[in-house]
């Protein structure tokens, strides 16, 4: 994501089919955490990443991930594939 060589990990949720008493987990819209290298995650604010994937995230795919323009694609129930496009910035 930053262009550090470090894995940095993209996450995302919700869960709308839970229980009526416990109600809908929406709040997550992505997470970017960049990695140190020695095992550490730092999360980024949504300002800083871009990040707003709403809807219940199933899958999230890195296309051209060795590039300087990565592509993430966010696979969501009842809801178009959203993508994103980075541009990695040393």
């Amino acid at each position: 994501m930053n262009g550090d060589s470090y894995e940095d990990l993209f996450l995302g949720g919700n869960l709308y089919g839970a229980r009526v008493k416990f109600g809908r987990c929406d709040a997550n819209h992505g997470l970017v955490l960049l990695g140190d290298g020695k095992g550490n995650f730092s999360p980024l604010s949504p300002l800083e990443s871009g990040l707003n994937v709403k809807g219940e995230t199933r899958a999230i795919h890195i296309l051209n991930k060795d590039s300087d323009s990565p592509k993430i694609l966010f696979g969501r129930s009842n809801f178009p594939l959203k993508l994103y496009q980075y541009t990695t910035t040393p």
